[in-house]
């Protein structure tokens, strides 16, 4: 990139612009992107472009960014998981996650990370381990990551590596299960009074029996409920078999 010029000795010395770019490069690595440095661009344009002064002189271009390899080449370079890109090598800082919806609205998600370990997360209106649960689903999208202390409370205290493994398990029992669960827009009804249901101590069916009395919905008491999604359907699936509930 550009460079102040100081003097003749220092214009004799590409060597530094040589590492300041090997260095970039592995950084770009670490975080799943690619760079490119560029043969022989159009240096007066690029000065002009970027209304740099006489004084700065340019020794090498590298572009930067996430390679859009094609599927027929074998598709996009497998990106760190999770654990490894911010866990382990303990970032601080707020990851940004941006998708398409089927219907073609867009969906935002937010996971704030302290010296490695997610602190908060939030999807859509959905915070805490909750949403943390909804991001890991997310197959498709982008995300942006900015060096800043997180603010705000911290409403996640399970540790990182625990919270991930409990949620990919989840996925992978949802996925598993997927034609036995709930449809999120299927309409649920009790087939008892609600005087003559059994005592209930469980504190997750418990709240997904109160929240019934208001929303009929599976896909209302799924978003309302304050458990992951999974644990929620799967208790959903209970009560259909316990005769308590139809759908």
């Amino acid at each position: 990139g550009p460079h102040p010029v100081h003097g003749e000795g220092h214009a004799r010395r590409p060597g530094l612009g040589g590492q300041a770019i090997a260095q970039a490069t592995l950084m770009a690595f670490e975080q799943g992107l690619g760079t490119c440095c560029l043969g022989s661009p159009n240096i007066d344009r690029i000065r002009a472009a970027l209304a740099m002064p006489e004084t700065c002189r340019i020794l090498l271009l590298q572009t930067v960014g996430y390679p859009a390899e094609s599927p027929e080449a074998g598709g996009q370079r497998p990106r760190q998981p999770f654990e490894q890109l911010f866990h382990m090598n303990r970032k601080t800082g707020t990851v940004e996650l941006l998708r398409r919806a089927a219907d073609g609205d867009e969906e935002r998600g937010l996971v704030a990370v302290t010296d490695g370990n997610v602190v908060d997360a939030r999807c859509g209106d959905v915070e805490g381990e909750k949403a943390l649960h909804r991001l890991l689903g997310w197959r498709t999208g982008t995300f942006s990551f900015t060096r800043t202390r997180p603010g705000g409370p911290a409403r996640i205290h399970t540790p990182t590596r625990a919270l991930l493994l409990e949620g990919m398990r989840q996925l992978d029992e949802m996925a598993r299960l997927r034609a036995e669960l709930p449809s999120l827009d299927a309409e649920a009804s009790f087939r008892v009074p609600s005087s003559q249901l059994p005592p209930v101590v469980q504190p997750l069916t418990r709240e997904v029996l109160r929240l019934l009395e208001r929303f009929p919905r599976v896909g209302d008491v799924v978003d309302r409920s304050v458990h992951p999604d999974y644990q929620v359907l799967r208790t959903l699936q209970a009560l259909v078999q316990r005769g308590i509930l139809t759908l």
